[in-house]
């Protein structure tokens, strides 16, 4: 009997569908026919993805924060005049602290196979030398850690500054916008 009653209202509720569901073919066609178009080219300053899927900002930004006042103001310079030359060297730098990461991080792995190889006796002199090693890598990120924190600290000082600048002179860059616009006609675009 259920069976029955649901066949027949299916029947009368799908009688007046046919004609949307051949509109709904039909959108699904154009659908299926649509190529999307290519994806824009990136941006000129686009830097793809190193190895591991990590960007190299994190690194350049290290690099650049190790670097005396005197080097910094010389590759800010160079920045201005050559920035090809200025991206190709400070790359370099980058280069050149991976492969000092990397060097310390196969010495290190080194030292803990040496470890685990090691007799009780000299255990304690490898493990010295593991703690040594990780001590000083760990020092050396929390001052990068500390000097990102005071540049972070000194951006959001002037940022404030100039906020608090905007909303002194609001009232002013309003009536400028203003008038502005009421000397000259706007273009009116057609609907």
């Amino acid at each position: 009997m259920v069976f029955k009653v649901s066949v027949v209202l299916l029947l009368l509720l799908g009688a007046p569908l046919l004609p949307l569901q051949a509109g709904v073919a039909e959108e699904v066609q154009k659908a299926e026919d649509f190529v999307p178009p290519p994806p824009p080219p990136p941006p000129p300053d686009f830097h793809p993805k190193g190895k591991g899927g990590r960007s190299g900002d994190a690194a350049i930004w290290r690099v650049f924060s190790m670097l005396t006042p005197s080097e910094r103001k010389s590759m800010m310079e160079l920045q201005a005049k050559d920035p090809d030359e200025f991206r190709m060297q400070l790359q370099a730098k980058v280069d050149a602290l991976r492969k000092m990461e990397r060097e310390r991080e196969q010495k290190l792995k080194a030292l803990v196979e040496a470890y685990h190889g090691a007799s009780p006796a000299e255990r304690p002199a490898i493990e010295a030398e593991i703690t040594a090693m990780v001590r000083e890598r760990y020092q050396k990120r929390l001052d990068e850690n500390r000097r990102y924190l005071e540049e972070t600290k000194r951006r959001l000082e002037r940022l404030s500054q100039e906020l608090a600048k905007r909303e002194k002179n609001a009232d002013r860059a309003i009536q400028a916008t203003v008038k502005r616009r009421l000397e000259r006609p706007e273009k009116i675009t057609p609907p």
